[in-house]
């Protein structure tokens, strides 16, 4: 999901994109949604714009390595 930092206000992606209304300049982080709090995910927060693209890349600790070496 996506959260508004300043108001609290989040949007849960639906086939890849997430619609928040916040304020431009608000600053907005992809978060897990509150059922998984147990999870840690340390992301940085950016000021809205108009419309923005936030990308988080996601693996699993097991594959990340064979991930990484099957690109040679």
């Amino acid at each position: 999901m996506v959260r508004d930092l300043e108001t609290g206000d989040y949007a849960a992606f639906r086939t890849g994109v997430a619609v928040l209304h916040t304020e431009q300049r608000n600053r907005v982080r992809v978060e897990f949604a509150p059922q998984y709090a147990q999870t840690k995910l340390s992301m940085p927060s950016y000021p809205a714009a108009a419309k923005m693209t936030l990308v988080a890349r996601c693996s699993n600790g097991d594959d990340w390595l064979k991930g990484l070496f099957s690109r040679f």
